[in-house]
């Protein structure tokens, strides 16, 4: 029953029919339907709730209550908890309930086939201005760009859910299937491609970029990727996506820029607890359009730490997965991987996991997504991963390790915080 509710909440996320159906707009569909899995997910079976990530989480949505408190804001604290709920609760139902491959697979069957009706959705509102849910294309600049709904409503938003959904088709197409299941697979291929062009985003733009050079990486090295990713870097500043140029000199780029420099000084003002949680824009005329900084602007240090901590971590011991079970290349056997250029490797599903975190992660740090529910899905997915892998005492090794790597964690996202004055001042002075 869990596992059922869970699989129609991600249809409600991404397809988001309560948003245009006539018979469930205004209904709270997903808080209902999530809310069903949560009270089967708590009488359920037993759960292994002893990763650090999932306290890191609880531990945040209880700083985003206590910011709107610190910040003046007290009346918005239920607001904070109610917004967020969702989003935790979706996190450690699927963090704790799709802990085998099979249900991995399921999760990432409806993923491919909700984007793929959305992508259809974009390719109509491309080619007749308007969608069949109603959503208009986004004119900016004469260019046309599309969108969808909710959390999609931004086409940048949008460009990063299909690149996120790019690696679980590849995985599902290397396993060996019907003819049929490989004939949908390869249409959802070819329509979310054209439908990620359609977007026009810069910022899924940069998710593909990272997520190949992390595969170029896998399979060629560091040294290698290196070359490569500075020269991609050199020619991407040449590249013309839009009429507007990709570099800091655009009308574009200057206000994410002074959103960056904007949440920073909020972050000087109220260090500890931020602004308050969906204040940052009280503030400023945008959004931070930089996760990390909006997440350090409204929450402070407490809840920046924990969130920063909360994706290293997960990051951390994912590959840790991957590289311990050695699974990082293709292999041929009888269950259905297959041999790229002649040699036997595998494809491990943590490696497609990490594939998709890391291409979120990064565009997120040009987009506000630090509350949005897709990614707490993407992250519930990874972790339940871990608890899938090896024997049970493996997973007793990984659990403690994760948890003596805390301070480091820590450390890190504090130097994160250094590393974004650095970004910001440097960009201030070649776009000024």
């Amino acid at each position: 029953m869990v596992f059922g509710l869970l699989l129609l909440t991600v249809v409600l996320i991404i397809i988001r029919p309560q948003e245009f159906l006539a018979g469930l707009m205004n209904m709270p569909v997903v808080t209902m339907v999530l809310g069903g899995a949560g009270m089967f997910w708590v009488v359920g079976e037993k759960k292994d709730i002893r990763l650090p990530q999932l306290y890191l989480l609880a531990l945040f949505v209880i700083a985003l209550v206590l910011s709107e408190l610190f910040s003046g804001h007290g009346y918005d604290m239920g607001y904070a908890l109610v917004s967020m709920m969702p989003a935790w609760l979706l996190y450690m139902v699927t963090a704790t309930t799709v802990t085998n491959s099979t249900r991995q697979t399921a999760v990432w069957w409806v993923i491919v086939i909700s984007t793929a009706f959305v992508a259809l959705h974009s390719i109509g509102q491309y080619l007749t201005g308007m969608g069949f849910t109603g959503m208009p294309v986004l004119l900016e600049h004469g260019v046309s760009r599309v969108r969808y709904l909710g959390i999609f409503s931004d086409p940048n938003d949008l460009g990063v859910l299909f690149v996120t959904v790019l690696p679980f088709i590849v995985y599902l197409l290397i396993q060996r299937r019907s003819f049929i299941a490989m004939s949908a697979l390869l249409a959802m291929l070819v329509v979310i491609l054209i439908a990620l062009y359609m977007t026009k985003s810069r910022g899924a733009l940069l998710a593909l970029g990272v997520m190949g050079l992390l595969e170029f990486w896998r399979r060629r090295g560091g040294v290698q990727a290196v070359i490569v990713g500075a020269g991609a870097l050199v020619l991407t500043l040449g590249l013309k996506l839009r009429p507007e140029s990709i570099t800091a000199g655009d009308e574009s780029a200057l206000g994410r820029i002074d959103a960056w420099e904007a949440g920073l000084q909020m972050f000087l003002s109220h260090p500890i607890f931020g602004v308050g949680y969906d204040h940052f824009t009280d503030h400023y005329t945008l959004t931070a359009h930089n996760s990390f900084v909006l997440v350090l602007a409204e929450s402070g240090l407490v809840g920046y730490s924990l969130w920063v901590t909360f994706i290293l971590m997960t990051l951390w011991m994912l590959y840790s997965v991957v590289r311990e079970h050695g699974a990082t290349s293709l292999k041929v056997d009888k269950t259905g991987s297959r041999a790229l250029g002649g040699k036997t490797t595998s494809l491990d599903p943590g490696w497609i996991l990490l594939l998709a975190v890391v291409g979120y992660a990064s565009a997120g740090f040009f987009l506000s997504q630090t509350y949005v529910t897709y990614l707490y899905l993407l992250m519930g997915l990874a972790t339940g991963y871990m608890l899938s892998v090896g024997e049970p005492a493996t997973r007793d090794a990984l659990i403690q390790s994760g948890w003596s790597q805390l301070g480091s964690m820590l450390w890190l996202a504090w130097l994160g915080v250094i590393g974004l004055f650095v970004v910001v001042k440097l960009l201030l002075i070649w776009a000024y």
